[in-house]
């Protein structure tokens, strides 16, 4: 039989994490999250669609995006490289250089670059578009898809705690309490440097989502808590 609080943990796993804007919080601290307020051209499609509902457009457009900029940025070390070992010989990096750092970028991205208001991309960024594409998956009740993509995401982007979270109530689904107490810990670790008051960049109380997971994997280790 369902534990009631599996009505709750399900709710926690599928609700939104991203706000359409920034929340207003008022004299709390706030963690450094999710950048895709910085409204880089290349969420466009996919951001339309998560907020859109449309979660399976989402998924296969956040997941473009992520080899979009993992190509981009292996194209920049490829160029990178390159242009030191022409700097080597006295030559600089060369206009065939600069074409290689531009092969399979996209020419959206080449005139992004021209535009001082458009950050550069790096390797933070491939954790963004992994984490919207888990929250998608979840939408869509791809659940061991999800807990994948958010693992993926979390080893670009620690600094992320609805990650953590995330993984932490699909581990407790699977009815693995070891990796669920995990995340539970990392978590309080990072609650510990932002008492008293813990609310990320999209207004996720990370004190009450921390509970969340401690209930559950009390439940979940007293055999109470069951999904299917």
């Amino acid at each position: 039989m369902r534990h009631p609080l599996c009505a709750i943990l399900l709710f926690a796993l599928s609700g939104p994490a991203l706000a359409q804007s920034e929340p207003e919080v008022d004299g709390e601290k706030r963690l450094d999250t999710v950048e895709v307020r910085e409204a880089h051209p290349i969420y466009g499609d996919a951001l339309a669609a998560f907020n859109a509902g449309d979660y399976e457009t989402a998924e296969a457009e956040f997941t473009l995006v992520y080899e979009y900029i993992r190509r981009q940025i292996n194209m920049r070390d490829i160029a990178f490289t390159q242009g030191r070992m022409s700097e080597d010989v006295g030559a600089g990096i060369s206009d065939l250089d600069y074409s290689a750092f531009l092969l399979g970028v996209g020419a959206d991205y080449a005139r992004a670059t021209r535009n001082p208001n458009v950050r550069q991309l790096d390797r933070d960024d491939m954790g963004v578009p992994l984490y919207m594409a888990g929250l998608s998956q979840i939408q869509l009740g791809k659940y061991a898809e999800a807990k994948k993509s958010f693992y993926s995401a979390l080893a670009y982007r620690k600094d992320i705690p609805d990650i953590r979270f995330r993984i932490g109530l699909l581990e407790l689904r699977d009815g693995d309490a070891a990796k669920a107490e995990k995340q539970v810990k990392a978590l309080g670790k990072i609650i510990r440097k932002c008492t008293p008051d813990c609310i990320d960049e999209d207004g996720n109380d990370l004190i009450a989502n921390r509970e969340i997971l401690v209930t559950g994997l009390v439940q979940l280790k007293a055999g109470e808590l069951a999904f299917e």
